[in-house]
């Protein structure tokens, strides 16, 4: 151990040695106590930095994921249409199968096909 001197302003140190009477502790264990306080907060607060910072790129990465998994959805339903385009030549019954496509999506995968159809679409 070290020995190294403080100065306080009066008030604080008076408040400080008062405290130390109540809680029955050397007005060194309290200055000790409150640096590694002090300290363990800095670390807490660093982490915290690192927590949100990691949050952050995850919700970015997140973010990028639904944008290439939108982008695939759309290519998948313009090359079904382009496809039942030619296998139908009337575009009437091209677009009836078109319907029952998104029916199928909307049934087999939920909410999230069926805001997505519905953005796509118009509807």
């Amino acid at each position: 151990m070290t020995h190294t001197s403080v100065r306080l302003p009066e008030d604080l140190e008076s408040q400080a040695r008062k405290l130390c009477a109540e809680q029955g502790i050397s007005f060194a264990s309290l200055i000790q106590r409150a640096l590694r306080n002090e300290l363990q907060n800095n670390a807490w607060a660093d982490a915290e930095k690192r927590l949100a910072a990691a949050i952050t790129t995850i919700g970015r990465k997140t973010d990028g994921a639904v944008e290439a998994n939108r982008a695939s959805i759309a290519l998948s339903f313009a090359l079904v249409e382009e496809l039942l385009s030619h296998i139908y030549p009337d575009q009437t019954k091209a677009e009836a199968q078109m319907r029952n496509v998104f029916l199928a999506a909307q049934k087999h995968y939920g909410g999230s096909v069926k805001e997505f159809l519905g953005e796509k679409h118009g509807k």
